[in-house]
């Protein structure tokens, strides 16, 4: 299977809710993950020979992986149109990544680091949800006003035809 018949399968409509989300969910969860590989990397003390101008190996595989995971997600992972739900790994890896670059001093397994990035987690639940709302909301007026429209053009169409058979 080449590459083009692997992206129709994808995007084929009638696979929707199978296993290529669950894949590209799969896929989502893992890049948010990929932001830990460098303390991987540490624990496992894995030290590549080339650092490329950084301090360690774990710092160039930690900026690597901040540049690499969004471009992933942005033009990859959309491809398997994955469950929204699964975007929260990566939203929580970002936040703990984001309190670290304004508070390198803060450890890994502080608990108001954690509480920070659940709390970010809720609040793109909720604004997620509040949008959506707002989204089917906006979607069903206008097709109620639609409907309107289309029983207000029978009943002229009919009051027409009624007038033009009295006359």
């Amino acid at each position: 299977m080449n590459f083009k018949e692997l992206i129709a399968t994808l995007e084929d409509p009638a696979r929707k809710g199978t296993g290529t989300k669950i894949v590209g969910s799969i896929l989502v969860a893992l890049s948010g993950s990929c932001l830990f590989l460098d303390k991987v990397l540490l624990f496992l003390e894995i030290e590549g020979s080339n650092k490329f101008g950084f301090y360690s190996y774990a710092d160039f595989i930690w900026v690597l992986m901040t540049s690499l995971v969004p471009i992933a997600l942005g033009m990859l992972f959309i491809i398997f149109r994955p469950y929204i739900i699964s975007y929260l790994i990566p939203l929580y890896c970002y936040t703990i990544q984001i309190t670290w670059t304004f508070q390198p001093s803060i450890p890994a397994d502080d608990i108001y680091l954690h509480l920070y990035a659940i709390g970010s987690c809720v609040v793109a639940i909720v604004m997620i949800v509040g949008f959506n709302s707002i989204i089917r909301y906006t979607k069903r007026e206008k097709r109620i006003q639609q409907e309107i429209r289309t029983e207000a053009k029978e009943i002229m169409e009919l009051l027409k035809s009624k007038l033009a058979s009295e006359i």
